[in-house]
């Protein structure tokens, strides 16, 4: 729950307090306000890039609220432990309050102070690096969310329903014919997805106040490399164990809405040999293409042996349910 006597402090010293930014009224605190309370949940329980069903310890939220005269940007609001309430990250230049009887929210992930939006508008992110390209901020992550929700001030409480914005893919390596233990592959390999025209993008921006995803950068591959250049950090894989089986396992957020005809071509690199393993991946049941869909994680568990790859148990599940053709069966060759 909300601090009671942060609020009481925030109440008695806002009268002091500029807005946080021009866009905002003058948000002096009249006898009886009432500050927002803030709870959050993420549809479909899947949350980041991780399998963990909650929110982390330490996570933050930016909020935007329009309540009467009183109009906010990108407030920071810090997740309570053990609880999925959110509060103030300073509880007089962050709280929120109402204007009038009631107030319309929208809040976003990762939080990014309203200072750091690129002209102070939207969030850029960056594919291959898997992080946002904005500065002097703790939170990279470019898993992006956004959810709306109205509230009164006799009923000041409001749950925002997060939505993913953008996709997920999940690559699960399983050792096969010669070889011994998956979790070798989380080292010293590449991997590579790419499409014969450039129809994937390897940079989106985010927009906070809508929620909206747009594409940039167009390309024909997305490389994601074990000994990167130019700055660019490692993504490597994690060792995983799945009901007793051990997978190398790499996670990426992708740009929601790419269209591949043909599907999209999966190519693992073991760097030290320079040894590499093709296959197609498809999303379709017919196996004529791969789309991405906000929301979605498209998991695919890929055997790899000495003679080639194969991809079997495919999934499309959540963040939101499918299915994928075949259930994901692939044969692959070196």
């Amino acid at each position: 729950m909300m601090n009671s006597r942060s609020y009481f402090l925030a109440a008695a010293l806002v009268t002091l307090a500029a807005c946080s930014n021009d866009n905002e009224t003058d948000n002096s605190v009249e006898s009886g306000l009432v500050p927002l309370e803030v709870s959050a949940s993420i549809n479909k329980a899947k949350t980041r890039v991780t399998n963990d069903s909650q929110w982390q310890k330490g996570d933050m939220i930016s909020v935007n609220a329009t309540s009467g005269e009183l109009e906010y940007t990108a407030k920071n609001y810090k997740l309570v432990d053990g609880t999925s309430n959110f509060e103030p990250v300073d509880p007089i230049y962050d709280a929120i309050y109402y204007g009038a009887a009631d107030g319309e929210f929208s809040a976003y992930y990762p939080c990014i102070a309203y200072q750091y939006l690129t002209d102070y508008k939207t969030i850029s992110g960056d594919i291959i690096s898997q992080e946002t390209e904005q500065k002097k901020m703790s939170n990279k992550r470019i898993d992006f969310m956004y959810a709306k929700a109205t509230g009164t001030k006799n009923s000041p409480a409001v749950n925002f329903k997060f939505d993913h914005k953008m996709s997920k893919l999940v690559i699960r390596l399983k050792a096969g014919v010669g070889f011994q233990d998956a979790w070798a592959f989380t080292s010293w390999y590449d991997l590579i997805f790419s499409s014969k025209s450039p129809n994937l993008h390897s940079k989106v921006t985010f927009d906070p106040k809508e929620g909206t995803i747009t594409p940039r950068n167009a390309v024909n591959s997305l490389a994601f490399l074990y000994q990167p250049t130019n700055g660019i950090p490692r993504i490597s894989g994690e060792d995983v164990t799945i009901d007793g089986t051990k997978y190398g396992q790499f996670t990426y957020i992708l740009c929601p809405e790419e269209q591949v005809p043909g599907g999209l071509e999966f190519a693992l690199h073991y760097v030290t040999k320079d040894i590499t393993y093709t296959t197609t991946l498809f999303t379709d049941k017919s196996e004529t293409e791969m789309v991405t869909e906000a929301g979605k994680e498209y998991v695919y568990t890929v055997t790899v042996n000495k003679t080639g790859l194969e991809v079997t148990n495919a999934t499309i599940k959540p963040w939101i349910p499918a299915e994928l053709p075949n259930d994901g069966n692939v044969d692959a060759s070196l």
